[in-house]
């Protein structure tokens, strides 16, 4: 909200509206692929035997399940939300502004990776901090895409926070 009023643009600059049918094949599509990405990948990390690295909430849910309905609740009315208005509807808009869509995608993505790298701090090899950046990477491309394709903030928004809550309820069948 802060760009928004110091550059006296209101919240229409960000897109949103009421999902459309459209936008909830968006949403099934976006949550399906991220999955089959995710799956992938860590298949092809375990038949290299690369290195892994848990992140330090994955480190807190797994060895604290009692949080996992609180995070969830966080994900879907904070988290998600929040991130995806500052990445998608700020970042990515501006960025489309003076640079191409696709520049503008892999720039927001860049940028939203690199804020994650923090909760891999104990990373004691770069494969192993590289996989989770690579997943969260791609994660932020579909988010972008979704957003670009639907014109429609709200279309990330859920991709993200099904995306984290299926992360949050896989530590109680751990």
């Amino acid at each position: 909200w802060v760009y928004l009023h110091i550059t006296d643009r209101d919240i229409s600059y960000v897109w949103y509206n009421t999902p459309t049918r459209k936008d909830g094949a968006v949403i099934a599509v976006g949550t399906v692929g991220i999955f089959v990405l995710f799956v992938i990948t860590n298949l092809i990390a375990g038949f290299v035997s690369a290195p892994r690295q848990t992140g330090e909430v994955a480190s807190l849910l797994s060895s604290n399940t009692d949080l996992v309905y609180p995070f969830i609740l966080i994900v879907v009315f904070l988290n998600a939300p929040i991130e995806e208005l500052i990445f998608r509807g700020v970042i990515q808009t501006r960025l489309d502004e003076s640079f191409s869509t696709i520049a503008a995608i892999f720039i927001t993505s860049t940028i939203f990776s690199s804020i994650h790298i923090g909760n891999y701090s104990g990373a004691t090899e770069p494969l192993a901090l590289l996989i989770p950046l690579f997943i969260i990477f791609s994660l932020s491309l579909i988010l972008c895409a979704s957003y670009e394709y639907s014109k429609n903030v709200v279309v990330p928004i859920a991709i993200h926070a099904v995306f984290n809550i299926t992360q949050a309820l896989s530590f109680l069948l751990m």
